[in-house]
């Protein structure tokens, strides 16, 4: 609906589902902290709700462009 090729957002959705779970198993087209090591620099994945919409740019798949469509939809509750 947002114009985000398919493939893109399979990789943003299971990527922040991996993101927030409290798991260490990635989904399918996801990424868990194995992921995240080779990035500079290396990040683990939060296990938790996102608290600022702006940590969803950490998730793979989620390119400028990306955020860019996705931001006027996203909300964070830091409480």
């Amino acid at each position: 609906i947002l114009g985000i090729a398919e493939p893109q957002a399979r990789t943003i959705a299971n990527s922040l589902a991996d993101w927030i779970d409290s798991d260490g198993a990635p989904r399918p087209f996801g990424a868990e902290d194995s992921a995240y090591s080779g990035n500079s620099p290396p990040v683990l994945t939060a296990g938790v709700m996102l608290a600022e919409p702006s940590e969803i740019r950490t998730v793979r798949g989620v390119d400028a462009a990306a955020y860019s469509t996705l931001r006027p939809f996203l909300c964070a509750l830091p409480e």
